[in-house]
C-alpha cells in the first residue's frame, strides 16, 4: 500500500465503534500502574507523573498489583525489574500468559543486556537504567498510553463488527461472500440456485444489518471479518508485535539486512490487519534503529510521520522533528 493510499484509508476501529462506544472510551482517564519495592521511587515517579496531571496508582509488589482491582481504561506499567519474591520479568511473563497486553516500561538500578534483551523480547516497550532522564520515562509512558488506547479502540471496532456480523442469517452470509467477490445478483443466484429477487432481498438485509454504506464498504467490513478470525488462530497482533521487536534486537546486534527483512515484513502485516499505529510505530523504530541512510528506512520513517499527522501523534511526531524527519 502506498503512502496516498494509506493517508486516504480511515482507521478501522475509528470507523466501526460506534458514537456511544468512543464517548465512553474519551471519558476514560488513562492510569499508570508503578510497581517497585523502593518506596521512595514510588513516592517520587508518582509525584512526577501527578505533576503532568496523569493519574497513578502504585504498588510495593507484584503480588499486590495482580490482587488488586483496576479500572478497564488505557494503562501502562512502570516496573521495576528487580524486586523480592515476584520479580519483573516474572510479572511480564505471567501477564503474557494471561492474555494481559498493557504496554510494560522496565527500569532498574542494576540492569544488564541479558535482561533488557529477555525484557524485549517479552514485549517490553522500554528498558531505563537508574538514574534516567524525567523526561525519558515521561516519553515512554505517554508512548505506551497512545498504542494502548489504539489497541483498545481497535478491539471495540472488532467488536461492534462481530456483534453486526452475528444479527445475519445463515443465506444472508452466503450473500455477503459472493457481493464482496464483486458477483452481480443474477450471478449470485445461478451460484446459490435462488431466485435474482431473492438475492436482492438478502442483500438489502445484508447491507442494512452491517450498515454498510457501498459494497467497497461492505467488502472492507469483510476482510476486517476475515482478519479476526486469524488474529483469533494464530495471534496476529501479539505475532507481530513480537515480528517487530525481534527486528529491533537484530538491528541491535548489527545485523541490519537481517533487520531490515524483519521491519518490512511486520510493516505488511500490520497493514494488514490495519492497525495504523502499532505500523507507524514500526515504521518509526525501523528508522530509528537502522538509521535513515537505508532506503527503506527514510520511507518508512516519512510513512510513520504521515499516519502519525493523521492520528494527533505529537509525541511522536516530535520525536521524528529530532531526527529530521518531521
Amino acid at each position: 500500500m502506498g503512502h496516498s493510499q494509506l493517508t486516504a484509508g480511515r482507521n478501522f476501529s475509528v470507523h466501526f465503534a460506534d458514537k456511544r462506544q468512543k464517548y465512553f472510551m474519551k471519558l476514560a482517564e488513562p492510569t499508570v500502574f508503578v510497581i517497585d519495592d523502593d518506596e521512595s521511587i514510588r513516592e517520587a515517579l508518582k509525584d512526577l507523573l501527578e505533576s503532568v496531571g496523569l493519574r497513578v496508582e502504585t504498588f510495593a509488589s507484584a503480588p499486590e498489583f495482580l490482587q488488586s482491582r483496576h479500572s478497564d481504561v488505557p494503562s501502562c506499567l512502570v516496573l521495576d525489574i528487580r524486586m523480592p519474591g515476584l520479580s519483573g520479568l516474572d510479572l511480564q511473563r505471567e501477564m503474557a500468559e494471561a492474555n494481559i497486553h498493557t504496554p510494560i516500561i522496565f527500569i532498574t538500578g542494576h540492569g544488564d543486556i541479558p535482561m533488557s534483551v529477555q525484557a524485549m523480547k517479552g514485549g517490553a516497550l522500554e528498558f531505563l537504567t537508574k538514574p534516567f532522564r524525567d523526561q525519558d520515562l515521561l516519553d515512554a509512558i505517554q508512548l505506551g498510553l497512545a498504542r494502548d488506547r489504539a489497541r483498545r479502540e481497535h478491539e471495540i471496532g472488532l467488536g461492534v463488527l462481530r456483534e453486526r456480523f452475528e444479527l445475519l442469517t445463515s443465506r444472508e452470509r452466503d450473500v455477503m461472500a459472493e457481493v464482496v467477490k464483486g458477483h452481480m445478483n443474477k450471478q449470485i443466484a445461478g451460484n446459490m440456485g435462488i431466485s435474482e429477487i431473492t438475492v436482492k432481498v438478502h442483500r438489502g438485509q445484508v447491507m442494512r444489518k452491517m450498515q454498510a454504506a457501498s459494497v467497497p464498504d461492505l467488502a472492507r467490513m469483510a476482510d476486517a471479518l476475515s482478519t479476526v478470525d486469524a488474529m483469533q488462530v494464530h495471534g496476529g497482533w501479539v505475532d507481530t508485535m513480537r515480528q517487530t521487536l525481534h527486528a529491533g534486537l537484530l538491528a541491535l546486534e548489527g545485523r541490519t539486512d537481517e533487520a531490515a527483512t524483519g521491519y518490512l515484513a511486520a510493516a505488511r502485516r500490520w497493514r494488514e490487519l490495519e492497525v495504523w499505529f502499532e505500523l507507524a510505530l514500526s515504521q518509526y523504530d525501523f528508522a530509528a534503529t537502522i538509521g535513515t541512510k537505508h532506503p527503506d528506512a527514510r520511507a518508512a520513517a516519512e510513512e510513520a510521520r504521515q499516519i502519525f499527522t493523521r492520528l494527533g501523534a505529537k509525541p511522536m511526531l516530535q520525536r521524528l522533528e529530532k531526527m529530521g524527519l518531521g
